[in-house]
């Protein structure tokens, strides 16, 4: 089963959902701890490469003259693992907001300087006033088991395919898994290799190859809340839908003006949502190439065989 990677898309509520709803509704200034858990991005483990022997506390300023109270917190190997946020804001997005903010500048500060790479695996926040919490945490999936058996008759072009969607699958960047996933459902789309058997006239080929974007997987990607209207659709129409989604991530990279968006929370939760869509699009038409590779063609061909024997014992 397909399973999310990336930075939840929304935060879930712990402990009493009222005094959640209650903080939700209220826009009055207030005291919010936002906690980020940090991690690195090649040892996935929960601390940084960056020393840190005990807690230190320093003042974050705004652009507008607010400041954050910033507490670095680290891991029993004396390596930061945590920072704590503590500020007075109106509401939980817009704090969480605000700290991601902070703590990005200071990850991109601190990777520029040493050529290390840091990153944000998860958040939990707290408002003092109601008591109430939030996470935002990556999920831990079960193992799968293991399979051995790999179909011999696999053609050649799955391989270049395959290797594009696990490329993608295994970047911690949801604009780039999104570029390489989107490449893999356009090749869908046009029923290119390793997907052209789709458009063979065969009821078990139709029944196989049709495919749409469904409530469960708008659920699984946490996608609803920021692209409704793909819901419903084919995976062929869904190329075509999120052909404005490439280009967004295509000028992300080549702009100039990259900078004003790198970072933003509210952002990156979108791209998770998208890119999720398109990962699991494209784990569905690779999956299903594996079973009619496995399953239909050995049939199909069992079929042909057996229609050339009877001819040949007719004449």
């Amino acid at each position: 089963m397909w399973f999310p990677y990336s930075l939840p898309t929304s935060f879930r509520i712990e402990g009493d959902r009222h005094r959640a709803n209650d903080s939700q509704v209220d826009d009055s200034p207030r005291e919010f701890l936002v906690a980020c858990q940090l991690r690195n991005p090649i040892s996935n483990s929960w601390s940084v490469e960056l020393h840190l022997e005990e807690t230190r506390t320093l003042k974050w300023k705004e652009a507008d003259g607010n400041q954050i109270q910033l507490s670095l917190f680290p891991d029993e190997d004396g390596r930061l693992s945590e920072v704590v946020c503590k500020l007075l804001d109106n509401g939980l997005q817009s704090a969480v907001g605000r700290s991601h903010a902070a703590i990005s500048n200071l990850l991109d500060f601190w990777s520029g300087l040493s050529g290390r790479g840091f990153s944000v695996a998860g958040l939990r926040v707290a408002d003092f006033k109601y008591d109430a919490r939030w996470r935002a945490m990556p999920h831990w999936p079960s193992a799968l088991e293991l399979p051995f058996e790999i179909p011999e008759n696999i053609p050649a072009s799955f391989w270049p395919v395959a290797q594009l969607y696990r490329e993608g699958r295994t970047s911690s960047k949801d604009r780039y898994r999104f570029l390489c996933c989107q490449a893999v459902i356009m090749r869908w789309a046009r029923a290119e290799e390793p997907f052209a058997w789709r458009k063979q006239s065969c009821p078990d080929v139709s029944e196989l190859a049709e495919t749409s974007i469904s409530r469960e997987v708008m659920a699984l990607a946490g996608a609803k809340q920021f692209v409704p209207h793909l819901e419903g659709l084919t995976i062929e129409d869904l190329a075509t839908a999120l052909e404005s989604w490439k280009s967004q991530a295509i000028d992300f990279i080549g702009s100039a003006s990259a900078s004003e968006t790198l970072d933003d929370f509210t952002t990156l939760q979108m791209w998770a949502a998208i890119a999720n869509v398109a990962d699991i699009a494209a784990h569905t038409v690779l999956s299903r190439t594996i079973v009619y590779w496995r399953e239909i063609a050995p049939a199909k061909d069992r079929h042909c065989n057996d229609a050339a024997l009877a001819n040949q014992v007719a004449s």
